[in-house]
């Protein structure tokens, strides 16, 4: 064999001589053993050294090299990387006058095999090994099959195959995997399943690669169903064979239930995989943190992130913008600025989402300065995006800066980020918190020139709580109407605030500070439990028919959630969350 990948610290090269020569500066997660002749050493132009040890690796180099031949071709530079090395050496193998053997020719197509965009050359080097009656071998086959799955090209993977049964070459389960790649990277799941029934066919069984391979197709299909059954599939093969699979294929099914909304089956699916023993992987843990953080359990999600460091499992961007973007919620400015010193300790490379969240954990915590450092942070990283001038947006509307609001959306426009309604929405509550209720109108006059611009409840609500807290009752009601006429029916708790306050206002009293705090007046009519906020800060949640607090999230039913633009809903079975009230639904 030319080549063989093993686990390494390195990468290193040993001779059939019994010289092993461990060269270093290529900083691979692989070790590569290559047996050869004194005249491919001489291609290959290998340091001569009796005796090296090599900084920074474990390994020794001991024993005489013998001379060797000057190469016939300049050997490739020390910046190459290995597969370049490899592919550019079996060029200079043919121009050279090399002997061209089945060794030599694999380990062009091996390397063309790992390249992007090289199925037509892996193949046209298949062709001239046969044309030169080197004996290609199903290893030789798989490598080209492999070149061209990676492109998706699956109808010249089944030409290739009906071209090696034709030359009496069987395939084997690497070559159907193979196939099997070509169909799910083109999107077609279907002949991807369909090439199972084919395999046992011609009496070749799958492996963990091909039903892992299947799964991830239909799991990021949302297939959810198909992904669940090809999981099953697996167990029992892994158990025929007394292995275990890998944490991938559970990872990518609880991917896929918590896209559907299913948290229950996500979560379902992570105990499934640790009740048989299996590691959880990166993509898992990062999943199980978003179940606990979506549904509120954020001590739950961090304790499961400290089970994934001790486990030795490195977490990932998307595993630190999920606990900050949740710390962020409840502006919990310096659990967040601790993530982030620890994402840089491990050296994992910040992401956008998560110089998002410490915008949006300074901006909750009203502190503009810090927020706009961490956009110019941002700036350095990434380029910003939609959500990161929302947040940023969000920490001067706290303040009523409207006029800073509105040129960093002007800001954002130039930069070709297209605006949404929640910008907008936060120009009418920077508008509102400064006291301008004809500012906040003029704002929502002005939404909807684009789909993603429609004004929603939330638009409507944060003008209507405004106008009450300044007393413009009357305009209050002329909203509503307007409401109605955008086909918009206000809910109960809207219509009960504005009764409220006119008889308030009748009684000459004064308006209550519940009303300055939109969502007390609500109709309680389909909610389940009400959030609310305990005299040290913490969050409660009250029980709408026994009046009993816990401090815990719900895990059933429907909550009603407070915001400043009054209350919002939030259906904890389908983890999906409403302006619209329950109430309304029911009726």
């Amino acid at each position: 064999h030319f080549c063989r990948q093993i686990p390494g610290p390195s990468e290193g090269v040993a001779c059939a001589d019994a010289t092993s020569i461990i060269m270093a500066g290529v900083p691979v997660r692989v070790a590569a053993a290559v047996h050869a002749s004194s005249r491919l050493l001489a291609h290959m132009a290998l340091p001569r050294a009796t005796t090296a040890l090599i900084p920074g690796c474990r390994f020794f180099a001991v024993g005489a090299v013998p001379p060797l031949p000057p190469p016939s071709v300049p050997p490739p530079g020390p910046s190459e990387g290995r597969r370049d090395w490899q592919s550019s050496g079996a060029e200079q193998l043919q121009q050279g006058g090399h002997q061209q053997n089945r060794a030599g020719y694999n380990a062009v197509l091996q390397s063309l095999g790992e390249k992007p965009n090289s199925g037509a050359k892996a193949e046209e080097w298949l062709e001239q090994m046969v044309e030169s009656n080197v004996e290609a071998t199903v290893q030789s086959y798989n490598h080209v099959f492999k070149a061209w799955a990676r492109e998706g090209k699956f109808a010249e993977v089944e030409a290739l195959l009906a071209k090696m049964k034709g030359r009496q070459v069987a395939p084997n389960v690497v070559s159907y995997t193979n196939l099997v790649m070509s169909y799910t990277r083109s999107g077609d799941t279907d002949s991807a399943l369909q090439v199972l029934d084919r395999m046992r066919a011609d009496n070749v069984s799958p492996n963990f690669v091909t039903y892992t391979v299947l799964v991830d197709a239909f799991g990021k299909k949302d297939d959810v169903a198909r992904a669940e059954a090809l999981l099953t599939e697996l167990e029992a093969f892994a158990d025929l064979e007394g292995a275990q699979p890998l944490a991938s294929p559970y990872s990518c099914v609880m991917h896929a239930h918590a896209r559907a909304g299913n948290t229950q089956a996500s979560e379902k699916t992570w105990n499934r995989m640790l009740q048989r023993g299996i590691k959880p992987d990166t993509v898992g843990y990062t999943t199980f943190i978003q179940l606990c953080t979506s549904s509120g359990d954020v001590d739950r999600a961090l304790k499961s992130f400290e089970e994934m460091v001790s486990a030795g499992v490195r977490p990932n961007g998307t595993t630190f913008a999920v606990l900050i973007s949740a710390l962020a919620k409840d502006a919990k400015v310096l659990e967040c600025q601790d993530l982030w010193t620890r994402m840089e300790a491990l050296q994992v490379k910040p992401s956008v989402p998560c110089c998002n969240g410490m915008i949006q954990v300074h901006a909750k915590a009203g502190l503009t300065d810090l927020a706009e450092t961490w956009m110019a942070k941002l700036n350095t990283i990434g380029r910003p995006n939609a959500h990161s001038f929302g947040a940023l947006m969000d920490a001067f509307a706290k303040h009523g800066q409207h006029t800073k609001c509105s040129e960093l959306m002007q800001h954002m426009q130039s930069q070709g980020i297209q605006e949404n309604r929640v910008h907008h929405n936060t120009i009418i509550k920077a508008y509102i918190n400064a006291g301008d209720i004809d500012g906040a109108e003029q704002c929502l006059a002005a939404m909807g020139k684009t789909p993603a611009t429609e004004p929603d409840f939330y638009s409507y609500n944060t003008l209507f709580f405004g106008m009450l807290r300044a007393g413009s009752l009357d305009r209050a009601g002329e909203l509503l109407q307007h409401m109605r006429g955008q086909s918009m029916e206000p809910d109960e708790q809207l219509r009960r605030a504005l009764a409220t306050a006119r008889e308030r206002l009748q009684a000459a009293q004064p308006l209550s500070p519940e009303l300055s705090a939109p969502g007390a007046a609500a109709g309680l009519e389909g909610v389940d439990w009400v959030e609310e906020v305990a005299a040290d800060g913490s969050k409660l949640f009250r029980d709408a028919r026994t009046g009993v607090r816990r401090p815990e999230s719900p895990t059933t039913g429907i909550v009603q959630l407070m915001s400043e633009s009054g209350p919002y809903y939030w259906n904890v079975a389908s983890n999906t969350t409403s302006w619209e009230h329950p109430g309304r639904a029911l009726a």
